[in-house]
């Protein structure tokens, strides 16, 4: 199937890139030391809430265990880091998955050194698209629950897929809404969740592979869900 390479102007709202991992550093020094490695290309830092909790409640919570105490950032791409996770996330307008990847790229061989991972434990890529309107029309894909005798106000659907050693969650809502810039806007949500979540000995080269991969898996997703037709007009896709 053809695929997507250029959207203008793209549809994304969050492009989040995860790696959950078991260091051997301890917790309180992994920011001071990610900070010093990385503060002349991410100049900007911010602190969460979370760093008000006990470490004993986090360590035990099993979502707040995974959550981001602290946060680096430049114009256009932003690191979010914790005991056991490193978040990215395009801030500013997706970059385009070459230069978003080259960055995700060149900050890990930044931090390389510093024995941070140990052990890989989960690899998960998630991308939001946010469209105005019913995006079902515009899926390939026929939904029809009880007949036309029930009019539908909003639909909220969640499929799974596997490929190989790759597992995606893509989830479709018509009833989301979006503010920004002080503007609201109603529409539909398309959610892929793509994830990695074998355990493994830190491999810089397996690692960003494994994320490679994911972006590959939800690219596909994304290209085969919705209508060529609807991405070409609305879009202007570029397709290989």
């Amino acid at each position: 199937m053809p695929e997507v390479v250029k959207m203008t102007p793209d549809s994304l709202i969050s492009t989040i890139v995860e790696i959950r991992f078991m260091s051997k550093i301890p917790q309180e020094a992994i920011f001071g030391l990610v900070f010093q490695s990385l503060q002349s290309e991410y100049p900007q830092n911010t602190t969460t809430e979370l760093v008000q909790l006990p470490r004993k409640i986090r360590d035990e919570d099993s979502v707040l265990r995974y959550k981001a105490l602290y946060g680096l950032n430049n114009d256009s791409v932003t690191v979010n880091i914790g005991p056991k996770v490193l978040v990215f996330n395009c801030h500013n307008g997706y970059l385009g998955w070459k230069l978003y990847y080259d960055k995700i790229c060149s900050t890990l061989k930044k931090i390389e050194n510093l024995n941070l991972i140990d052990t890989v434990e989960r690899i998960g890529l998630r991308y939001v698209n946010f469209f105005e309107g019913d995006i079902y029309p515009n899926l390939e894909a026929t939904i029809d629950i009880m007949g036309s005798n029930y009019k539908r106000d909003s639909l909220s659907i969640t499929w799974k897929y596997t490929a190989k050693e790759y597992i995606s969650n893509l989830r479709i809502d018509n009833s989301a809404t979006l503010n920004r810039d002080n503007n609201q806007k109603s529409g539909s949500v398309l959610d892929i969740d793509s994830f990695f979540e074998k355990p493994f000995q830190y491999d810089y080269d397996r690692l960003i592979k494994v994320i490679n991969d994911l972006h590959n898996e939800e690219k596909k997703l994304f290209g085969d869900i919705l209508k060529k037709e609807f991405l070409k007009s609305k879009f202007k896709a570029v397709f290989k």
